[in-house]
């Protein structure tokens, strides 16, 4: 089993079709406490073309 992580989680469930867009996930778990890196932030949201 490989590890995939919660951003990857977040990916899957768009790549089948049970969420339009990550972006509103990902800005919640910031808030809660969720640390990522502005890079990171900002590939996976280039690489899903939500910004």
């Amino acid at each position: 089993m490989t590890p995939i992580g919660t951003l990857g989680v977040l990916k899957i469930t768009k790549y089948e079709k049970k969420v339009d867009k990550i972006k509103p996930y990902i800005d919640v778990l910031l808030e809660k406490g969720y640390r990522i890196s502005q890079k990171l932030y900002e590939d996976i949201l280039k690489k899903e073309n939500e910004i």
